[in-house]
């Protein structure tokens, strides 16, 4: 009987542990597919737009990215955090695990170097 809760007691800790383990690892191959699929036209294949008004995203912190799709997606009945037109039809198509590969590729990726068009500002 000992045994046998000895190794419940195991079980039980390898399932909590599993439990309360952080996400999966992202996949970059899956998150180029999908940024070459979704997020290409505004940002580009390897996160450095070249539209003024639109962000380059690579090299961000894939965390800071994961939230910033987040916030663009509604919780529930609540608004989205962050509101555009553009971001709030794309992210909440996203899964979570896209909104993580998405942006672990576009982390991975090396922000080119670009010129500000107005001296002044």
């Amino acid at each position: 009987m000992v045994l046998l809760g000895a190794v419940a007691a195991a079980g039980f800790g390898v399932v909590a542990q599993a439990q309360t383990k952080g996400p999966s690892r992202p996949d970059v191959a899956r998150g180029q597919q999908v940024a070459s699929q979704v997020c290409a036209t505004c940002h580009n294949t390897d996160g450095n737009s070249t539209i003024a008004g639109n962000p380059r995203l690579a090299q961000q912190h894939a965390d800071y990215l994961h939230k910033q799709l987040t916030d663009y997606s509604p919780q529930g009945q609540a608004k989205p955090a962050r509101e555009n037109p553009i971001m709030n039809g794309f992210a909440p198509q996203l899964s979570d695990a896209d909104k993580r590969n998405v942006s672990a590729w576009f982390a991975s990726q090396a922000a080119k170097p670009a010129f500000a068009r107005n001296k002044d500002t």
